[in-house]
């Protein structure tokens, strides 16, 4: 059947006239199950066209958030260095190294205070 499938193809494809085509097939059965195997190839074939579409579009969209998010974030970085340059400190390559130092400057000053009360 696969055969007849093919050439029925082959045949549409030609242009042959559907005259033609249908006295190649021995009944009408096989005709019609070889009309509607290329029906769902046809169907087959846009669906897929439309997926790949989609696809496309899907990945053009998230192509774009990455574009935007990574200005943002490159903005963001730009404030933390202009902020972290007004107070004297070297740029900041991450900004959990801001939290970092935060901490360890609150841990710091914790020390201290407690050194402190103790030598009182």
């Amino acid at each position: 059947m696969l055969e007849k499938f093919i050439q029925y193809c082959h045949s549409k494809h030609e242009g042959l006239s559907d005259y033609y085509v249908t006295q190649t097939y021995n009944n009408m059965q096989e005709l019609l199950y070889v009309q509607f195997l290329e029906a769902e190839l046809q169907t087959q074939l846009k669906l897929n066209e439309s997926l790949e579409q989609k696809l496309s579009q899907d990945s053009q969209i998230l192509h774009n958030i990455i574009d935007m998010e990574t200005r943002k974030t490159q903005k963001l970085q730009n404030r933390i260095n202009h902020v972290m340059s007004l107070f004297g400190c070297h740029q900041v390559v991450n900004p959990n190294d801001i939290i970092e130092a935060l901490t360890g400057d609150i841990d710091q000053s914790l020390c201290d205070d407690e050194v402190c009360h103790e030598s009182v």
